[in-house]
């Protein structure tokens, strides 16, 4: 996982090849990381570890080459993003859902 995500935020070298750049087309992008990242957690990675990956992307000194570079600051601002609002879509139509069927046991009448 730490691969993927350093792959995505490092992106494409200047000096791409044609094959790079097809490859990276197909599946470099963000929806793509997001499903690879969620699979992962799914089969036995923890979100306490994505969250440590993150933070230590932004604070340790061995990732320095990219906290310096904006375009990977923005993709890691992104990725983070869209990997938040992913985990609470679940949770937000689970509340809907509650919210539904207490509405509909309210207005039953004996």
């Amino acid at each position: 996982m730490e691969k993927l995500i350093m792959r995505y935020l490092i992106g494409l070298p200047v000096d791409a090849t044609n094959w790079q750049k097809r490859m990276n087309k197909k599946y470099g992008k963000l929806s793509n990381i997001v499903k690879n990242i969620n699979y992962d957690i799914k089969h036995g990675a923890n979100k306490e570890q994505v969250k440590s990956l993150f933070s230590r992307i932004r604070k340790d000194s061995f990732f320095h080459d990219l906290q310096i570079s904006k375009e990977s600051m923005e993709r890691l601002d992104n990725l983070e993003r869209e990997l938040h609002l992913f985990q609470n879509t679940h949770s937000v139509r689970a509340v809907l859902q509650s919210l539904s069927s207490n509405a509909d046991n309210q207005f039953v009448h004996p």
